[in-house]
């Protein structure tokens, strides 16, 4: 239950079990926020509507993604939890690197599992997906909220569920703005929308 986790510590959120990973992306991947912003960056660069991109949980952290073919089979990008592996490609695409990581070693037994995504815990993935489907403007505003509001739990300067929240206040603030203009002109309005979400993160946060 999501009351159940009001006094997670930034030094518990900090403690993932499986991946070694930035402050930053630890704590997103611990409100699930990674998932929200994963959902935004699948549907934007393969250009497939988010209606057809599903979350769902993944406690061993092998599986990374998995594509669904019409014809009912399921091919899966597995790996172990390695954040050497994605930077690696990063820089070599389309080629890849030798030896960068240590693979799965499929001669031994292993059990994985997959669980379906509980949203009222987790709020963060349906907040993304609302601001997929209301402009590019929100997403940027998702964004740079969320990164104030991570920074600030891990200054103790705001509980732990505080994070989605603030976010959430965020764009119903200037989610009319947003709508009335939704797409931006330059990289110069991109800016200045996500600096302005950043200042209205702040303001509440200070008020807590």
């Amino acid at each position: 239950k999501r009351a159940d986790m009001a006094n997670i510590t930034p030094e518990q959120a900090l403690h993932h079990p499986t991946w070694n990973m930035g402050p930053v992306v630890t704590i997103n991947s611990s409100t699930l926020m990674n998932k929200g912003l994963e959902v935004i960056e699948a549907s934007r660069l393969f250009d497939v509507p988010p209606d057809r991109i599903d979350v769902t949980v993944h406690p061993q952290s092998i599986v990374h993604s998995m594509v669904e073919f019409v014809d009912g089979a399921t091919i899966c990008q597995s790996s172990p939890p390695d954040m050497r592996l994605p930077i690696a490609l990063g820089l070599s695409a389309p080629d890849r690197m030798d030896n960068v990581a240590a693979a799965c070693d499929w001669t031994q037994a292993a059990t994985w599992t997959f669980e379906p995504l509980d949203n009222e815990a987790f709020p963060a993935v349906q907040l993304a997906r609302h601001c997929l489907g209301a402009s590019e403007k929100h997403t940027a505003v998702l964004n740079a909220a969320n990164e104030q509001a991570v920074h600030a739990f891990l200054d103790h300067r705001l509980p732990y569920l505080g994070i989605v929240d603030t976010v959430k206040a965020v764009l119903d603030q200037m989610d009319a703005e947003l709508r009335g203009d939704p797409l931006f002109t330059d990289v110069e309005e991109m800016g200045q929308i996500e600096l302005e979400a950043r200042h209205r993160a702040d303001d509440l946060i200070n008020k807590q």
